[in-house]
């Protein structure tokens, strides 16, 4: 008996280690922004709905503020942790407005 001969199916590209972190980093990136425009969505009808705000934006600036202390950690330039400082700053900033509205 012979066999039928199958189509050819298209053999998936070969992704090399350069292309797999262009890849996530693009992929981390649409995630992040996706995020942002989802906290923007949710803060402005907390701003409408007259509810306590503040804990969405130090969760992101958290975010922020860790993500430039591990910049820092590999790459050594200190304008990474000054930002990140900034950052941690302003987070806490709004964790504690958070807090002032929630409990006035």
């Amino acid at each position: 008996m012979k066999k039928k001969k199958e189509p050819d199916r298209p053999k998936p590209p070969v992704i090399d280690s350069e292309s797999r972190s262009l890849f996530d980093r693009k992929a981390d990136t649409a995630g992040f922004v996706g995020m942002c425009i989802f906290a923007l969505i949710v803060m402005a009808l907390q701003l409408y709905f007259g509810l306590p705000f503040g804990e969405i934006p130090a969760i992101l600036l958290s975010f922020v503020a860790v993500s430039l202390f591990a910049r820092f950690r590999t790459t050594r330039d200190r304008t990474f942790i000054a930002l990140g400082f900034i950052a941690a700053l302003a987070s806490l900033s709004f964790l504690c407005l958070y807090f002032i509205d929630m409990f006035s």
